[in-house]
């Protein structure tokens, strides 16, 4: 005669209930918890400084983690973004047109450099810049006259100046200077400027990805150890 004991079958329905009702909740939503922090973690420290210079705190602070709270699996959703407005541009690309009647202020390349630039910031503005007199005429008469004028006022001076080839810019003027006695710092010369992108965020959340079934894993089987649940 086979007998068959069914009581640890029971036993095995009631904790599988349990789990499926009260811990496996707990344990997706700390999954995706977890998941949004990591992300903030690497965009913080690692994605953003490949492509920012950081020279205030600003910008690593301005991402934010909003928590998943609900316990309903389907609805849980945690989100990693950043509050600062020019992340979007950086994220995704842009462009920008000139607002009065010169171009799209771009620093400029520093002196042997390659010429990769970028929008300037309002944070980046120097308010305390004073040009001199414009001097009007060919290029050689501007720059003869800014230096003239810089050696009376004493020191570096700005200039708005018009160079050949319809280019124009706001540049330091700086007689006491042999070699790069003016030298451009802003270029004024285009009405309109694409900005590519360059994601910060997308590659954070990448490496996120890859650790997914990490950080399930891991909830699990906390949760199972709390309920426990299966041995644990």
């Amino acid at each position: 005669m086979l007998t068959v004991d069914t009581s640890d079958w029971k036993k095995l329905e009631r904790q599988l209930n349990t789990f499926r009702s009260k811990a496996l909740p707990y344990a997706t939503r700390e999954m995706v918890n977890k998941m949004a922090f990591e992300a903030q973690s690497i965009w913080r420290t690692q994605t953003l400084k490949e492509q920012f210079k950081l020279r205030n705190s600003y910008t690593q602070s301005s991402i934010r983690v909003d928590k998943a709270t609900t316990l309903d699996i389907d609805a849980q959703v945690s989100t990693v973004g950043s509050v600062a407005s020019y992340m979007d541009e950086q994220e995704f690309g842009g462009s920008e047109s000139k607002k009065g009647k010169y171009g799209v202020a771009l620093p400029a390349a520093a002196p042997g450099k390659r010429k990769t630039r970028g929008r300037i910031r309002p944070s980046t503005y120097n308010e305390r810049i004073k040009l001199m007199p414009r001097v009007r005429g060919h290029r050689s008469r501007q720059v003869a006259a800014a230096l003239s004028m810089a050696r009376k006022r004493g020191g570096p001076q700005y200039a708005f100046l018009r160079m050949k080839g319809g280019r124009r810019g706001i540049f330091l003027v700086d007689p006491d200077k042999k070699r790069l006695a003016i030298r451009k710092v802003w270029d004024l010369s285009k009405p309109s400027v694409k900005f590519e992108r360059k994601p910060t965020m997308q590659p954070a959340t990448e490496r996120v990805e890859k650790l997914r079934m990490n950080f399930y894993r891991a909830s699990l089987v906390f949760q199972l150890k709390r309920a426990k649940v299966f041995g644990y």
